[in-house]
C-alpha cells in the first residue's frame, strides 16, 4: 500500500468518524426535543424548535458529505469536474475586467443542494448505493423547507403556527432524509472501511 493510499485513507476514516459524530449529536438534539414533545404534541415552540433542528441536521450532515468528498479530491483519490468542485466548495470565483479575483459563496437552494451532494458523492466513491429521488420526496423536502423558511425569517405571527399536516409533512420529509443518509454511510463503510 502506497503512502498515498494509507494517507487517503486515514484521513477519509477521520471525516466519516467526524461525519458520524457530527450525526450523533444533532440526532440527541432532536432525541431530547422528541422527549418532551411527546408530552405536548400542540406546543407551537416545541414544533418550531424540532423543525429547526431537523434541518440544522440536514444541513449539517449535507455539508459533513461535501466535506468528506472534497478530502478525497484533495488527496487525489477521486476527481471532480470543476463544475462539481464549485459545488462542492460552494464558492465561486468572479473576475473584475483589472484581472481582481473575488471569491463569493454559491450555494445551491436546500433541495438542490441534497440531490447534487448525494449524486456526486455516491458516484466518485463508487458505492454500491445511489440516492432515489422520486417527485413525493422532493416535494416534501420542499415543502419542509419552505416551512422552516417561514419560521426561521418570520413575516407575521401567523406564519410562525405550524399545523398538524405541515408537522406530518415536515416529519416524513425528515425521515426520507433519515433513511436516505444512514443507507448512504452504511455504504460508504461497507465499500471504503471504517
Amino acid at each position: 500500500m502506497t503512502h498515498e493510499l494509507r494517507a487517503y485513507g486515514r484521513q477519509l476514516a477521520k471525516d466519516m468518524e467526524s461525519l458520524w459524530s457530527m450525526n450523533d449529536i444533532l440526532r440527541e438534539d432532536l432525541h431530547t426535543l422528541l422527549d418532551v414533545f411527546n408530552d405536548d404534541r400542540t406546543n407551537q415552540v416545541l414544533r418550531r424548535s424540532l423543525v429547526r433542528a431537523s434541518w440544522a441536521y440536514v444541513e449539517g450532515l449535507v455539508f459533513g458529505v461535501k466535506r468528506m468528498t472534497l478530502t478525497a479530491v484533495d488527496l487525489g483519490a477521486v476527481e471532480v469536474t470543476l463544475k462539481e468542485r464549485r459545488f462542492l466548495t460552494e464558492e465561486r470565483f468572479d473576475v473584475s475586467v483589472d484581472g481582481e479575483v473575488n471569491v463569493r459563496g454559491n450555494r445551491e437552494g436546500a433541495v438542490e443542494n441534497i440531490k447534487r451532494t448525494f449524486k456526486i458523492a455516491a458516484k466518485h466513491f463508487a458505492l454500491n448505493w445511489a440516492p432515489q429521488f422520486d417527485e413525493s420526496d422532493l416535494e416534501r423536502i420542499s415543502k419542509s423547507i419552505q416551512l422552516r423558511n417561514r419560521i426561521v425569517h418570520p413575516q407575521s405571527a401567523a406564519g410562525l403556527v405550524i399545523a398538524d399536516a405541515e408537522l406530518e409533512g415536515h416529519n416524513d420529509a425528515f425521515e426520507w432524509f433519515s433513511t436516505m443518509f444512514n443507507e448512504f454511510f452504511e455504504d460508504m463503510l461497507a465499500c471504503h472501511g471504517g
